[in-house]
């Protein structure tokens, strides 16, 4: 097989200056957890626990397998220098159910906000 890499196809080909990183709406930030053997509702419950035991971290729920999150670290400055994280995480089934269990993809979407912030978060 011949492979064809393009900087579209691999951002690793594709030098990106600082100033360009500032500037970029684009936000590619995607986490992804595999869960399985567990059902639905454990899932959501255990993510909903998640979102309540950190700080400063409000959620609300989108759909019923959708939550929007955003993460408010206050400061005493101006708004322009408080660090706000938003992103969405959706549940979605990657197979059908069997005899042994379900199969979930957890995904973890950057929206707005500072891609290292939300590395940590997540």
């Amino acid at each position: 097989d011949e492979v064809h890499l393009t900087p579209e196809s691999s951002p690793e080909l594709t030098k990106k200056s600082w100033f360009g990183s500032l500037m970029s709406t684009e936000r590619d930030e995607t986490y992804t957890i595999l869960v399985r053997d567990r059902a639905l509702a454990v899932v959501k419950a255990d993510l909903i626990h998640a979102f309540l035991s950190v700080a400063e971290l409000s959620h609300s729920v989108t759909s019923p397998m959708s939550f929007r999150l955003e993460y408010k670290r206050g400061s005493t400055g101006p708004a322009v220098f408080q660090r706000h994280v938003r992103f969405q995480v959706d549940i979605t089934p990657v197979c059908p159910p069997k005899e042994q269990g379900q199969l979930y993809a957890i995904n973890f979407i950057l929206l707005s906000g500072n891609i290292r912030r939300f590395r940590r978060i997540c």
